[in-house]
């Protein structure tokens, strides 16, 4: 896990969420997760990484200029993904990008469904690159990933603590501080031994709650997620009517769930096109102080959301930067079940943390399958540190979002 000084840069260019006071890191077979937290311990925000789908912002390529689109101000770049980058075009780096040619770029969003990378001009290639040298498409910097990503991102001059549960992640968060960052080294520190670092910093349960499609909020009221492909829409819920009517009651739930979602979005990763049904209010005036506070709440998000006015049914529409996929998108088949595939990585997990001499998991078919299948290189690579074979039975009556280990140290 090396993060090039370059890509440092790079990674900085996304701006942190600021207060962290310390970063957790969790390191599970096959997947990273992790959260900054505030003074009083409490989530800033979460992020997930899989092996299968590592993050690619950061990394800096050679690439070939396939087509230009005047109509839409961008040009569509070879990087050697499956599908071609889009690099905007708007502004000092247009000129000079023209079909044909070789040009470097850093990419700023992973590429998703049906639409490339986006891509940025205008990097400066590391030392003692020579662009003459390489192959065009070719890969020159490597993009960092999650815990190296989260240093880069998270940590200032407030932070006092890095914790982290995985030796080798440590020593390599280490090296990069040595290099990077030096101030960080001291805030370094590693769990004991088998303990996760999530259960550690007593965030388990956040986390939990960040998958959950329901967010209480202080007033008895709630937001209600409901997350598509195309958009994200939520729902704002009354409580119980108190002294003052329902348009007091409308806008004091709404005020409180301006606070509760500019946090719930950085906590779920939610980005794109963002639907946000509040409640209805007759006043002109009610709907601006609204308006307001959700501007203000919104200040210190790294995702630079953007509110538009309310619509004449009281729907605001957010667009917020979208890094990568958003918790739910990684952790769950819908927004209310645990894929296979999370299944399937927390029963490893759970024998990592178990020990023993040997171990049988049962499981269902289609749990199974992703152990045999795509996570069967995890699922080796823990055997090896475990110094035994995993047993792996498939029940027809067991549900996809169970899993059992029988008990036979």
């Amino acid at each position: 896990m090396r993060l090039p000084s370059c890509a440092v840069s790079a990674t900085r260019a996304y701006k942190g969420v600021r207060g962290v006071r310390r970063i957790v890191i969790e390191v599970r077979p096959g997947e990273v997760r992790a959260a900054a937290l505030n003074d009083a311990g409490a989530p800033l925000a979460f992020a997930v990484e899989r092996r299968g789908g590592r993050s690619q912002v950061g990394a800096i390529y050679l690439g070939r200029v396939t087509a230009v689109r005047a109509n839409l101000g961008a040009a569509f770049v070879n990087i050697g993904a499956p599908l071609d980058g889009f690099l905007n075009l708007k502004g000092k780096y247009g000129p000079g990008i023209v079909e044909g040619r070789a040009v470097v770029v850093r990419v700023t969003r992973d590429a998703e469904g049906d639409k490339g990378a986006r891509l940025a001009a205008g990097v400066a290639l590391p030392d003692g690159v020579d662009m003459a040298t390489l192959p065009v498409p070719s890969e020159i910097v490597p993009a960092p990933d999650l815990p190296a990503r989260c240093l880069a991102n998270w940590f200032s001059a407030a932070t006092t603590q890095i914790v982290v549960d995985d030796a080798d992640t440590f020593a390599d968060l280490r090296r990069i501080a040595v290099r990077d960052c030096p101030m960080a080294q001291d805030c370094l520190e590693l769990t004991a031994s088998c303990t996760a670092a999530f259960a550690a910093a007593g965030i388990e349960d956040a986390f939990a709650a960040a998958l959950d499609p329901v967010m209480p909020l202080p007033g008895g009221g709630s937001l209600l997620f409901h997350e598509t492909p195309a958009m994200t829409t939520i729902d704002v819920n009354a409580g119980r009517a108190e002294a003052g009517g329902a348009e007091r009651l409308a806008l004091e739930t709404n005020l409180q769930a301006t606070t509760a979602l500019a946090l719930a979005l950085r906590l779920r990763a939610v980005g794109g096109l963002i639907a946000v049904d509040f409640l209805r209010m007759g006043e002109e005036s009610a709907r601006q102080r609204v308006l307001a506070a959700l501007k203000d709440a919104f200040a210190d998000d790294p995702g630079d959301p953007q509110a538009a006015g309310f619509s004449p049914f009281g729907v605001v529409e957010v667009v917020r930067r979208r890094v990568g996929p958003s918790l739910a998108a990684t952790y769950l088949r819908t927004s209310v079940m645990r894929s296979p595939e999370t299944v399937a990585l927390d029963a490893l997990d759970a024998v990592r943390r178990r020990g023993g001499v040997r171990a049988k998991l049962m499981v269902s078919h289609a749990v199974a399958a992703q152990l045999q299948g795509p996570l069967a290189p995890d699922r080796r690579a823990l055997e090896a540190r475990l110094g035994f074979d995993i047993q792996i039975e498939a029940v027809s009556h067991m549900g996809d979002e169970r899993f059992e280990i029988e008990d036979n140290r």
